[in-house]
């Protein structure tokens, strides 16, 4: 019988019925998947549909290839890496990718912050966002919050607990410690609470940074000239941050903390202008601005701009807050930036670089590398105090802003029994000098106060007036 003959018989009874076989897919378990620097991780194949070759690739590892099943690596170097396996049956080809972490040998960074607000009237509650940084993934965490003056007083199992409350009027610290097997650490933020026995008559503010105690703060030299983030050959002098809304919602931003490395004005002409925009994939509209001669800026230290009308941020997902350069000569300003975090470190800085904003990350002329600015909003929550419309026979400050003494006018509400109170912007009840003009004016004395906001609360004949103070010598 010929072949051509045995195919048609074959054919004419519905063909050769081919065995099941299962589908190709690499696969690999990983142990541990967290290492110190120095120590060896294990990789175990686990790849279904029949493989008949293995090639394994060992970022970072030694060895760097491996065509077994089971391949234990040695990582000298911190970092994340990746690890790839490729399998093949012969016909089909199929690839996984995971990454392992391999660390120096220390304790968590705890911090955290007060969700909304740090005044609150006896009986209620607030959450607490965890914002420890350091965690190894993959290695036992564990972690203990002590609430001073609050219920309960000790909480072990939650990460970010809410609903801690004060019933207690006073000041109270609030600790967090945070472990694992290379060490503890405690953060404390002293009389971070405060709990008032009436309604509190402030909005409180909090600095939010994407800086942390881990990063190294430095300016970056540009091979052909100058620095990120100042002047520099690029062209590029305007830089920004981002900051997420949520989960934590900010209500204003009352002031800019910069972290200033380098500071030199070749005039009085000299600026930098500061910025607060909008945005979703990157600066977009402009909310506020403020010019700031160079001179008035040292090098070095930390600079506070204070806003005095606050910025409402509480309805954009994203905000971003920097700075544009304006030189005149041989001029240079510049923040502090994280030194680059590595592949998968946080970025959140962008340039403003041939009239488009790119990510520091994405822009391979300086490196691609992962930083945040040391541009930090100081941001603020209003906490339930209503603001009373005014009229010029009614209860009005002056001069504001002020350089020492603000007087109040009551207009036509004779300050008989009147009680008045004043809060710095941290919502810190402050002693002052109070001195009765006449039966309805008195003057408040800012001498010994340093410059900022301040809230000045007066109950009225029953109804309580709060009025905003800027002091500015």
């Amino acid at each position: 019988m010929s072949i051509s003959s045995m195919v048609s018989i074959i054919e004419g009874h519905g063909g050769v019925q081919q065995p099941c076989q299962e589908m190709l897919k690499a696969d690999f378990i990983i142990d541990p998947v967290t290492v110190i620097f120095g120590s060896t991780i294990t990789f175990t194949d686990q790849s279904e549909g029949d493989p008949i070759e293995w090639n394994w690739t060992f970022q970072g590892g030694t060895p760097a290839t491996s065509t077994d099943t089971i391949v234990t690596v040695l990582y000298p170097t911190v970092g994340d890496y990746l690890v790839t396996l490729s399998v093949t049956d012969g016909v089909d080809v199929s690839t996984k990718i995971e990454t392992i972490h391999v660390v120096e040998p220390s304790a968590p960074s705890p911090d955290f912050m007060a969700v909304g607000t740090t005044v609150v009237s006896v009986g209620d509650t607030i959450d607490f966002v965890n914002l420890t940084t350091n965690i190894a993934p993959g290695v036992d965490t564990l972690w203990h919050w002590t609430f001073q003056g609050g219920a309960p007083v000790e909480d072990s199992l939650h990460w970010n607990p809410t609903g801690i409350v004060y019933n207690i009027p006073g000041e109270f610290n609030v600790y967090l410690t945070i472990g694992n097997i290379w060490g503890t650490a405690w953060h404390t933020k002293y009389q971070y609470i405060t709990v008032l026995d009436e309604e509190p008559p402030v909005e409180v503010c909090d600095t939010i940074s994407n800086l942390n105690v881990m990063d190294n703060l430095i300016v970056q030299n540009v091979p052909t000239g100058g620095i990120i983030p100042g002047i520099n050959s690029l062209n590029i002098s305007e830089y920004a941050d981002r900051y997420g809304n949520t989960p934590i919602q900010y209500g204003e931003i009352s002031g800019l903390k910069v972290w200033v490395h380098t500071s030199i004005a070749a005039s009085s002409n000299s600026l930098v202008q500061f910025k607060i925009w909008n945005g979703i994939n990157g600066p977009d509209s402009l909310l506020y601005s403020e010019t700031v001669p160079i001179e008035d800026i040292a090098a070095n230290f930390t600079y506070l701009l204070e806003i005095a009308d606050p910025i409402d941020v509480s309805i954009y997902n994203n905000f971003f807050v920097g700075y544009k350069i304006i030189p005149v000569g041989n001029d240079q300003f510049a923040a502090s930036i994280a030194a680059d975090r590595g592949q998968w470190g946080l970025s959140t800085m962008y340039l403003y670089y041939n009239n488009v904003w790119i990510e520091s990350k994405d822009m391979s002329a300086i490196g691609n590398i992962h930083t945040s600015l040391g541009v930090e909003p100081i941001t603020c929550n209003i906490i339930g105090v209503d603001e009373i419309a005014y009229t010029p026979d009614e209860v009005v400050l002056y001069p504001n802003p002020t350089t020492d003494v603000v007087t109040i006018s009551f207009g036509k509400n004779f300050c008989k029994d009147c009680k008045i109170k004043v809060y710095d912007i941290m919502g810190r009840q402050i002693d002052l000098s109070v001195s009765e003009i006449n039966s309805s004016a008195v003057q408040l004395d800012f001498q010994e106060n340093s410059n900022g906001i301040y809230f000045v609360s007066m109950n009225v004949d029953g109804k309580v007036i709060t009025k905003k103070v800027l002091l500015n010598r």
